[in-house]
């Protein structure tokens, strides 16, 4: 039977209360959440031999993630990704965001949803343990126009299956881009040994401050080819200017249309997880 528990986790500076959150399946599947960011700060599931192990990167106190936050695990918003020299237009009126990445604006600027404390109510069902968090975000809020009222839920069911789906509704016309920023490492050796497959015929590149740019290009013959499984640390040994510009992979992939669309990262013969999309376009893992 799934189960849903609270638990104080801390204070962050001039914020109230964190919660963590935990949702078990019953299965031998579970994820601890935080209400500071919506972290993800814990996904354990069980190994072939069926001992359960954790799968995402966290950090062990709250002051490590308002102090030293890499985003882990975090929900970021109002936009993930970079938004150029922290400016954008929308109706003919220039927005500014504050810059917080060598001259741009990276996920929402320096105070974005991941530095928030959210609201959550958790419950449970027969087949799930689920947890909302809600956010008002307030015009202006970070230089983005429009008051935002977000929801971020995430439902843990009996197949083990963890789906976070995200709604947004505004009272003018703005712009959000939101998404988990959870780094996955199925045991503790390198992650360049894990294997990754992502459906996706084409990538952006970016230029040299890691903005998107130009239209998407195909993958094929390019150290982005991952339409069939590879090891991680063999694609990114590929000659390829993009890698060497960015530093390694940091890119956004085109997910194919025509079907839901899905990351696979596994750990021979250890443990595989598949982060996909439903009909809706929500994301699972």
């Amino acid at each position: 039977m799934p189960t849903v528990h609270r638990k104080p986790f801390g204070r962050a500076h001039g914020q109230s209360e964190t919660d963590l959150w935990t949702l078990d399946s019953g299965t031998g599947v579970r994820a601890e959440l935080l209400t500071y960011g919506g972290v993800l700060h814990s996904l354990t599931l069980p190994d072939t031999a069926g001992e359960p192990g954790p799968v995402v990167r966290s950090l062990p106190a709250l002051d490590d993630y308002t102090d030293k936050n890499p985003y882990f695990g975090a929900i970021v918003g109002r936009y993930a990704n970079r938004i150029a020299h922290g400016r954008f237009t929308l109706d003919g009126t220039t927005h500014h965001i504050p810059a917080n990445d060598r001259g741009h604006a990276l996920h929402g600027g320096p105070d974005g949803f991941h530095t928030k404390i959210w609201e959550a109510t958790g419950h449970r069902t027969d087949t799930a343990a689920v947890l909302r968090l809600t956010l008002h975000s307030p015009d202006g809020d970070m230089g983005f126009p429009g008051a935002l009222d977000v929801t971020a839920t995430y439902t843990l069911d009996t197949t083990g299956t963890l789906a976070v789906d995200y709604t947004a509704a505004t009272d003018r016309p703005t712009v959000v881009n939101l998404t988990n920023h959870s780094y996955l490492n199925l045991g503790d050796d390198d992650i360049l040994g894990h294997t990754l497959q992502v459906d996706a015929d084409a990538y952006l590149p970016v230029d040299t401050g890691s903005i998107p740019e130009g239209p998407p290009a195909p993958v094929t013959g390019t150290a982005f080819d991952l339409t069939t499984a590879h090891r991680i640390g063999e694609r990114l040994a590929h000659p390829d200017a993009q890698l060497d510009q960015a530093g390694g992979y940091d890119h956004c992939w085109v997910l194919r249309p025509a079907a839901p669309g899905r990351i696979m990262v596994g750990q021979a013969p250890v443990k595989q997880v598949v982060v996909d999309r439903d009909d809706r376009g929500h994301a699972r893992v």
